[in-house]
């Protein structure tokens, strides 16, 4: 046992040297495979201890707690970074098992730089191994295996590792990092969304009515793990009441995720989902998912690289060549930037129309239209490029184009050609401009359009108290 555990272990080192790994993040790919072995060598050989229901298995965290404990008895020291990550894990709400704490410890020792203070102290002390490991089954007991994973391990000092230690709520049920996601809410008295608690997590299980959330923080299926700073896994508390009690003033929510970044379900949050009776969520997730991949354009809107980027500066993008370094499906988009017009003193909603009219007329080729995305935010609305071999929500720092909501007089799409629509904003809040300019886009599809319309509009609304 103690040799397949390293010859695996080895393994995934040899990976590391072969694809010259000197950085692990949560993204990485060699980043699962390692820890995992690591956790099957330390875990090797452990002895049952008895328990009431008879004799239970010893997880990683079980034997990282007798040698925090047995430091008197067999007279070592603890290193200080072993200690810190001790009581930061035990402090940490996120996990509650054996198995969870022992890889969320894995995972902060790795990030310290600290596996090979673990692996040293265990390997010095003679007493402890023989105490809680088992001669023949374990590593630890076996001098030349030991050794062999003592001197790869700290060799790991040359690597660096980045990880997001509270990334942490699933680690009890799986080593997969699922998809985390932020956002700053100033709320009003209600939150809009239905929750429930199902094995002491929250997750979104419906929608009140009317409600609207223009960038899909939240979807059907996604757990709410953090509110205001506060890790909610295992909390029995009223998000609405929390919701009500801290109205206008700023919170951050923090949530995993149901769909993961391939557009596969997490399959954690799927077996909660099961285990709460609520299947539909998975069924109406499933075709949101299918939805928002899509990024199909008609073959005669095929992006034309020499012309589509001509408004930005060639220090944001080199249009040279790119026809041959990238073919056009690989700009992920599902919206594009015409241009824009002077309005003069034409700030109405009835100017939409010509507005996208003589946008058009000068810029006829759906081709060369910019590919770009829009942020929906709580006081303006924004838009950066998309660019070759980029993600849709890659962007530049800073946005391209960028109003205050209540600098927008008017917002619509064309009656006949609904996936056009266009704003118009002033050169300050609509009451005091004196000039006005339209900014027309195309959208992949009239309900793409429609719902940035409603953002836009509903952003103003929510400002205008600022006029």
């Amino acid at each position: 046992m103690a040799a397949v555990c390293v010859a695996d272990f080895k393994a995934n080192v040899g990976v590391l040297y072969t694809n010259q790994c000197t950085e692990l993040n949560d993204k990485s790919p060699e980043l699962i495979p390692l820890l995992r072995s690591i956790e099957r060598v330390l875990e090797a050989g452990l002895r049952e201890y008895p328990s009431l229901f008879g004799e239970a298995k010893q997880y990683c965290w079980n034997a990282f707690e007798r040698l925090m404990q047995c430091s008197k008895e067999y007279k070592y020291e603890i290193p200080y970074s072993l200690s810190s990550a001790y009581y930061a894990v035990n402090e940490c709400s996120r996990v509650k098992t054996a198995i969870g704490k022992g890889r969320l410890l894995l995972r902060t020792l790795a990030n310290n730089g600290s596996l090979c203070d673990l692996v040293k102290l265990i390997k010095e002390n003679k007493s402890f191994i023989y105490e809680h490991y088992e001669p023949g089954k374990a590593v630890f007991t076996n001098e030349v295996q030991c050794q062999i994973f003592y001197s790869f391990i700290a060799d790991f000092t040359r690597i660096k590792f980045d990880l997001n230690l509270t990334h942490a709520d699933f680690l009890d049920t799986t080593w997969d990092i699922p998809v985390y996601k932020y956002k700053d809410f100033v709320p009003c008295s209600k939150l809009g969304i239905k929750v429930r608690y199902i094995d002491s997590y929250y997750i979104v299980t419906d929608f009140e009515e009317g409600f609207v959330e223009e960038e899909k923080f939240f979807e059907l299926g996604d757990v709410i793990t953090s509110m205001a700073g506060t890790a909610l896994r295992g909390r029995v508390v009223d998000i609405q009441k929390i919701f009500t009690k801290e109205c206008r003033k700023l919170l951050r929510f923090e949530i995993v995720k149901l769909a993961t970044e391939n557009g596969s379900f997490f399959r954690p949050i799927v077996n909660l989902i099961k285990k709460g009776n609520i299947p539909n969520i998975l069924g109406s997730s499933e075709r949101s998912v299918s939805r928002d991949k899509s990024w199909d354009w008609p073959a005669i809107e095929s992006l034309d690289f020499s012309k589509c980027y001509a408004a930005l500066s060639p220090q944001v993008v080199d249009t040279a060549g790119l026809e041959t370094r990238f073919p056009p499906f690989e700009v992920r988009h599902t919206l594009r930037y015409i241009g824009s017009v002077d309005m003069g003193g034409k700030s109405d909603m009835v100017h939409i129309p010509g507005a996208i009219d003589a946008v058009l007329a000068e810029n006829p080729v759906a081709g060369r239209y910019m590919p770009v995305r829009v942020r929906l935010g709580e006081l303006d609305v924004a838009f950066w490029p998309v660019l070759p071999n980029h993600e849709i929500n890659t962007a530049q720092e800073e946005p391209f184009l960028k109003r205050a909501y209540p600098t927008i007089s008017a917002v619509g799409q064309e009656k006949k050609a609904t996936r056009y629509f266009g704003f118009i904003a002033g050169n300050s809040t609509c009451s005091m401009a004196t000039n006005f300019t339209a900014y027309v886009f195309l959208a992949l599809t009239p309900a793409e359009a429609l719902q940035i319309v409603k953002g836009i509009s509903n952003g103003f609304k929510r400002t205008n108290w600022a006029m």
